[in-house]
């Protein structure tokens, strides 16, 4: 359940990353459009004022400079609409960071809860006696384990001197020689260097 809660709050958090990429995408298209639009706008304006002086020249007619003001108009709306569509976008990319943070966080407390799920000791210990097993809740009050610090536990055995002499015949000396202890409880052996 924690590692399902953990890919959940990854995806959800790509899938919010992704939106502010195609918001930030939207905002750029469309002040590019914006620009474009108030290029088209000045081209009309003076071809208005063009049609104007032919009119008034009487060169010209009224039903053209009607139409050259309605391209005037419709130019000026698509301003109008293309500004509020990059307010509402970047309104938009705003609340999309916010919900960024809130994913961030769920992503970041999800992997705390999984790390929770892991009993680790405090110190190199072996396990004396454990009381848990795996997908099980455990209390505040319940006892895991018992541990044994690993530098406090002491080995003691004899040789003969027969078996003392075949060790020693290599190397000279057992000091600093790695040990491996094998001790058996019932059917279950430990293992221990």
């Amino acid at each position: 359940a924690y590692e399902g809660a953990l890919v959940e709050a990854r995806a959800n958090l790509a899938e919010a990353e992704a939106e502010l990429t195609a918001a930030q995408a939207r905002v750029s298209l469309k002040s590019e459009a914006l620009t474009e639009v108030r290029t088209q706008l000045e081209l009309a304006e003076r071809d208005l004022e063009r049609g104007r002086t032919l009119v008034s020249r009487q060169a010209g007619t009224e039903q053209s400079v009607d139409e050259r003001s309605l391209v005037v108009s419709q130019r000026r709306q698509s301003i109008s609409q293309l500004t509020n569509e990059i307010a509402i976008e970047k309104a938009g990319i705003e609340q999309q960071k916010a919900a960024l943070e809130r994913l961030r966080w769920r992503v970041s407390q999800a992997e705390r809860n999984l790390a929770d799920t892991t009993l680790k000791a405090p110190f190199d210990a072996v396990v004396v006696d454990e009381t848990v097993e795996a997908g099980r809740l455990i209390g505040e009050n319940d006892v895991a384990v018992t541990l044994d610090r690993a530098d406090a536990v002491d080995a003691e055995f004899t040789l003969s001197d027969r078996q003392y002499g075949v060790l020693v015949a290599d190397g000279g000396s057992l000091a600093g020689t790695p040990v491996e202890v094998i001790w058996r409880i019932g059917d279950t052996p430990r293992r221990y260097t």
